[in-house]
């Protein structure tokens, strides 16, 4: 592929490492069929395309290489995504590494951090979380990001584009997340994400699953899923129980089922 691209056009001046996937499966799973497979793709593939075209680059003393890496693993992660999450960080150490290798080349490489784009791969996790209605998982994710929407694919293509022009010629060896700001969405106790309801029974607390790290005194309690998706929010009873909730996330090791509230008078 590489030689014919040379053979093509004569020269290689940039390489955008884009290829992947993300299958989700529980950390226990049977076999290591779908860890190898992302380390066969997400990492082995950046490896050896790279390790192809840089002699081409280093020939000329020119090249700009853009590594496609993920908010998750760098920055965050659910549960099923660990040979996922363990791949694309891989990719912020080869970026950082590689760009310090290939300096002395006037080679730059940077990597990229996309949280949620609507492309196929996530059109195909939105199908593995919820198979009777992915674009209510779809929806989900968007409403938990500030700017209410997924990325347009066009957008990180713009910012590849930015990375592999000149007009970033002293940005190397970094990574830059594009994600609508959905890494800066941390609910506190004492924000609006959290609503105190007055029922028959006493305050019901709604808690962002994400933030089940809160320091709240009582005990475990049953609840149920009351919206799907990034920002899943569970329903607090106050039977003082765990029970197994109505998740559409089909992992056995999903979290988005616990919750504790506050205890009773």
């Amino acid at each position: 592929m590489v030689q014919a691209a040379v053979d093509t056009y004569g020269t290689i001046d940039i390489l955008v490492n884009n290829a992947g996937i993300c299958v989700l499966e529980d950390f226990d799973a049977p076999d290591y069929a779908v860890r190898d497979r992302h380390i066969d793709i997400n990492i082995k593939g950046v490896w050896n395309v790279t390790h192809a075209v840089l002699p081409h680059m280093i020939e000329k003393k020119d090249g700009r290489i853009v590594v496609m890496s993920s908010v998750t693993g760098y920055m965050v992660a659910d549960p099923g995504e660990a040979a996922y999450a363990m791949t694309k960080a891989a990719l912020i150490g080869f970026t950082r590494a590689m760009a310090r290798e290939v300096a002395d080349h006037n080679i730059r490489v940077n990597a990229i951090c996309p949280g949620y784009v609507r492309t196929p791969l996530v059109e195909g996790m939105a199908k593995q979380s919820d198979p009777e209605n992915p674009e209510r998982a779809i929806q989900a994710i968007a409403d938990a990001v500030p700017l209410k929407r997924l990325a347009h694919p066009e957008e990180v293509g713009e910012l590849a584009a930015f990375l592999a022009s000149d007009e970033s010629s002293y940005i190397t060896g970094t990574q830059i997340v594009i994600d609508g700001a959905a890494r800066c969405r941390r609910p506190r106790p004492w924000d609006s994400n959290i609503q105190e309801k007055e029922r028959s029974r006493g305050p019901v607390l709604f808690y962002p699953v994400n933030d089940l790290s809160l320091n709240t005194s009582g005990s475990v309690a049953a609840c149920k899923v009351v919206n799907v998706g990034a920002g899943y929010q569970v329903e607090v009873a106050r039977d003082g129980v765990l029970e197994s909730g109505s998740c559409h996330c089909k992992l056995q090791s999903c979290l988005h089922i616990l919750a504790v509230h506050e205890a009773a008078d």
